[in-house]
């Protein structure tokens, strides 16, 4: 009893080691679910001429990426005034204290309106001025396809000190289109004596696993591997989830040849695969209309689209097949089990 009684105190002087270390850098998240009540952020639409500002995401559009259908945050090519003109509209995080390196995490996503694109940078700066954010740690778009569904992006600044984020929507506005943002998150990489710590008590579990306490193990197991999720490392992070693409997502298994939900690592493979295919494909005539609310719509023919179609036998088997058309759509499923 008095040995298991030191295994929870050396657990409790790990986590609160851990804690005491992490427990200064938590920054709240922000999910956009009501941009007019954003304490601390920024709009800045320098934009020429001037148009609209960042503005609470349309639902009819896309939906966010958690939350209620409208609680992202998202700009359009109405940032310069009539949607003509040059794009230079910022979005200004409160002002932040950095000690060390520090990791952004935010989603996002575009429209993907056949025709337009659309370019999005991550910046730092110390003051609320534009012309402070000289230090570029990503870009969205650009020359790259943007991603047309919900992507997780990551960067990190070693910096320590007053300091904010931004994101800079830019471009030419004739040729953008509309672009959203969610679940931004700032948090501050653990140091390397937190690590240490980390390691060690992870060692500390290999030696209980060998000594047949396999119990304590278990718990203590347990405990690290939700510090790790909330100490933010990199290799921690989610896949971005495939929930927004419409249908259905199936691989063959190579061993039982049948279908199945994507690994994490499968479902990117599919993505920069159909990014492929979009760059190199020849184009599809598609009529371009412009929405009341700010969108494009590129409408394709019946006769252009591509189904995948998947079927149930009597046996319980799957069966796959592409088609192209609607009308070979509807045949290839007449009959089949519902």
């Amino acid at each position: 009893m008095k040995t298991f009684k030191s295994f929870k105190s050396l657990l409790a002087l790990l986590l609160v080691g851990w804690t005491c270390s992490s427990q200064a850098a938590v920054i709240p998240d922000e999910g956009f679910d009501d941009i007019g009540n954003l304490a601390g952020w920024q709009l800045v639409n320098n934009s020429v001429p001037a148009g609209e500002p960042w503005f609470q995401g349309n639902a009819g559009i896309f939906g966010a990426h958690s939350g209620a259908a409208d609680s992202y945050i998202a700009a359009n090519y109405l940032s310069a005034s009539g949607g003509f003109g040059n794009i230079d509209n910022w979005l200004l995080t409160p002002e932040l204290t950095l000690s060390g390196t520090t990791l952004v995490s935010f989603y996002t996503r575009s429209a993907n309106t056949p025709g337009y694109g659309d370019t999005l940078e991550l910046r730092f700066g110390t003051s609320a001025s534009p012309v402070s954010f000289t230090q570029t740690l990503l870009t969205v778009g650009g020359t790259a396809l943007y991603p047309n569904i919900w992507t997780l992006n990551q960067a990190s600044v070693d910096f320590t000190g007053s300091g904010r984020f931004a994101f800079h929507y830019v471009g030419d506005a004739a040729a953008s289109d509309y672009i959203g943002i969610d679940s931004f998150s700032v948090a501050a990489v653990p140091e390397a004596s937190t690590w240490a710590m980390m390691l060690a008590g992870l060692g500390f579990i290999g030696f209980l696993r060998r000594k047949h306490n396999k119990k304590l193990a278990g718990a203590l197991a347990l405990s690290f591997g939700a510090l790790a999720t909330i100490g933010i490392a990199p290799q921690a992070m989610a896949e971005p989830p495939m929930a927004e693409q419409t249908g259905m997502i199936a691989v063959r298994d190579a061993e039982t040849g049948q279908l199945r939900a994507p690994t994490p690592a499968e479902a990117q493979a599919l993505r920069s695969q159909s990014q492929a295919q979009a760059r190199t494909a020849a184009p599809a005539r598609a009529t371009l209309l412009r929405k009341g609310d700010g969108s494009r719509k590129a409408v394709l023919g019946s006769d252009r689209q591509v189904y995948a179609v998947i079927e149930r036998d009597a046996d319980g088997q799957t069966h796959e097949a592409c088609v192209t058309g609607a009308a070979a759509a509807a045949a290839a499923t007449d009959g089949a089990q519902q």
